[in-house]
């Protein structure tokens, strides 16, 4: 994989290229002295990175009345803000970048490109077989390619990347990739890189409502981004992406939800070459929609490449005809596993065409599939073969739990495979909350019932180490099934003991004495007097001590979680003896938030109450659905 791009701390920053010259802005006219077309000419003329910034000019819209044209490498640096806006009062493009005799690295951040109108690309032109683009933190609005592609941007480049940027209701009524068209520069080093970015409301007549890539041999890493309501009248609704043959497609922790096409892959179409390798891994793809086939993703060309599906969810999605959430047509070897699969429906218009409310195998696709639930989905056919979850050949390496196999073949459900007939339960409501919700990461999730058969279902073998959230995979003694695993609370800051000893005569302050007091002593699922976790059971405070018999005491700890982390996971259980079969018996209790932080983390609190002639009492934190 070929990432051309400088990563530090998470973020994608500009380059730290040394100036030759810098050439400042100082008004918000079109032309003349002081303008932004100014002073491009003048870096134009300038051989070198030159650096053009914003001196006095807060804000404001620049209207143009042309396009503006680099021709040499430069750095052109908005406001922190945000806030400059660069017009093309739907008669022109904004920019325009040509490769000259020597390749050009360009670098835009905090602009805003809105109202841009041309054949094609209709905010930024740029070729270069050897040059490079890079745009951070900006926005792209409402810019229209009038006849062919690249709605907002059309990038022939050896690199092109954009990282915090924002994409919305721009335009290919006649062509495809109605906010990004992308075509390779230069044979062995193209690359497209889109991070953090969201892609709003945007459509193509043809193939891409987000982005289409048509590239040789390239790469195309797509990370922590958000596709919404993209639309495509052909193939894509957010995605169209054809590699050349020795490239890979690599899409991680991103949301796809309410993308559309008319006809086949309501949010990623992929056809790769015969080298090509396909990763998607932590996604969500929710509510997309196809006309025809794959309802959120259609996979097709014979190759001999690697494709790996991994930790992610499918909710939602529907096909009028096959593989409500995904159609396989291809002979690459794929690997599908940790993935939830529900809600899903194929042949949604209900004319007998369609097969796989979850996917459809077809060909000689034959994809591995492991650790997969499945259910919930439904095939509309009300004629001819039904198959509501998987449709034609699978093989399995197990551990998929299947609500109907009805179509299927390859499952080993005399081994560790499983229908929910053998598992014992009628719905898929009893293995997975039904709302797709924050439940921590960067996508939605369906998270797992406590107690329920998806949780400790899988292998002993910890296989991969993180859940769709990226949160620890092997939790307790087994893997979980589907995309996320349950497990001891995350983003926990613990607290000194309030030594509760000295308040309630005959307390223990180590209940399985192994010498940590409190403790939070076991990763969920595992026996508390075997299996530590080595936290602290903090701040446990007794609020009051009451004598007789039936009387007892309240009290309650208190912890401190991240911004991000959602108070619907925070739950807490007592037990005042853990000698008993199940001390966990009881039902959890809500926190009460006591205090916001400065920096948005929560102090929550948890009561609970024990009978005082009880000589243990013990706390834990469990992870539950809303």
């Amino acid at each position: 994989m070929k990432i051309l791009t400088l990563v530090l701390a998470g973020c994608l920053l500009l380059p730290a290229l040394a100036p030759a010259l810098i050439f400042n802005v100082t008004n918000t006219n079109d032309a003349g002295a002081g303008s932004l077309r100014a002073a491009v000419t003048a870096a134009n003329a300038a051989p070198g990175p030159d650096q053009i910034g914003f001196l006095g000019v807060a804000g404001g819209t620049i209207f143009l009345n042309s396009q503006i044209n680099i021709t040499d490498s430069v750095n052109i640096l908005g406001t922190v803000t945000g806030t400059i806006t660069l017009d093309g009062g739907t008669t022109t493009r904004i920019l325009g970048i040509t490769e000259g005799a020597s390749p050009l690295s360009v670098n835009i951040s905090n602009l805003i490109f809105t109202n841009g109108s041309a054949t094609s690309a209709a905010a930024i032109d740029a070729f270069g077989a050897l040059s490079s683009l890079l745009l951070v933190e900006c926005r792209f609005e409402n810019n229209t390619a009038t006849i062919a592609s690249g709605g907002a941007i059309r990038a022939i480049l050896n690199s092109f990347t954009a990282n915090r940027c924002v994409f919305d209701n721009n335009q290919a009524p006649n062509s495809s990739g109605g906010a990004i068209q992308a075509s390779g520069g230069s044979a062995m080093n193209d690359v497209v890189n889109i991070f953090n970015s969201e892609f709003i409301n945007n459509s193509a007549d043809s193939n891409g409502g987000a982005i289409d890539t048509s590239l040789t041999t390239e790469d195309v890493n797509i990370e922590k981004c958000n596709f919404t309501m993209n639309s495509s009248a052909s193939t894509g609704g957010a995605l169209f992406l054809t590699g050349g043959g020795l490239g890979d497609l690599d899409v991680r922790d991103t949301t796809f939800h309410m993308n559309s096409t008319d006809t086949e892959a309501g949010a990623m179409f992929y056809s790769g070459g015969a080298y090509d390798d396909l990763i998607i891994q932590g996604c969500t793809f929710s509510s997309n929609t196809a006309g025809t086939n794959g309802g959120a993703i259609r996979r097709t060309a014979a190759a001999v490449g690697q494709d790996i599906i991994r930790n992610c969810t499918f909710s939602g999605n529907s096909a009028n005809e096959d593989g409500g959430a995904i159609q396989i047509v291809t002979g690459n070897t794929m690997d599908i596993d940790h993935c939830t699969f529900t809600q899903n429906t194929a042949d949604a218009d209900d004319n007998f065409t369609g097969n796989g409310g979850a996917i459809f195998a077809g060909g000689a696709a034959n994809p591995t599939l492991s650790h997969n639930l499945f259910g919930g989905n439904a095939d509309l056919s009300n004629a001819g073969g039904v198959h509501p979850d998987v449709s034609d050949s699978i093989t399995t390496d197990g551990h998929n739990f299947v609500e109907d196999p009805t179509g299927s073949s390859g499952f080993n459900f005399a081994g560790t495979d499983e229908t929910f007939a053998s598992l014992g339960v009628a719905s898929i409501n009893e293995i997975i909350s039904p709302t797709l919700a924050d439940n921590g990461g960067s996508t939605p999730t369906h998270l797992l019932v406590f107690a329920g058969p998806g949780h400790n279902g899988g292998s002993t073998n910890p296989g991969t180490a993180l859940d769709q959230r990226s949160f620890d995979r092997m939790v307790g003694p087994n893997r979980d099934i589907g995309a996320v695993e349950l497990g001891v609370l995350p983003y926990l800051t613990w607290t000194a003991d309030q030594g509760l000893a000295a308040q309630l005569a005959g307390f223990t302050l180590d209940p399985d004495e192994d010498v940590i007091p409190n403790g939070l002593e076991w990763k969920l699922g595992l026996n508390p007097l075997v299996a530590d976790n080595d936290g602290t059971l903090v701040d446990l405070i007794v609020d009051n001590v009451l004598t007789g018999g039936g009387d007892t005491v309240e009290f309650s700890f208190q912890v401190t979680i991240a911004p991000d982390f959602p108070l619907s996971l925070c739950q807490a259980q007592f037990s005042d003896d853990l000698g008993l079969t199940d001390p966990w018996a009881t039902a959890p209790f809500a926190p009460e938030v006591i205090q916001v932080l400065s920096d948005g983390s929560k102090v929550i609190k948890f009561k609970g109450d024990i009978a005082p002639n009880k000589r243990k009492l013990f706390g834990r934190l469990v992870a539950i659905q809303d």
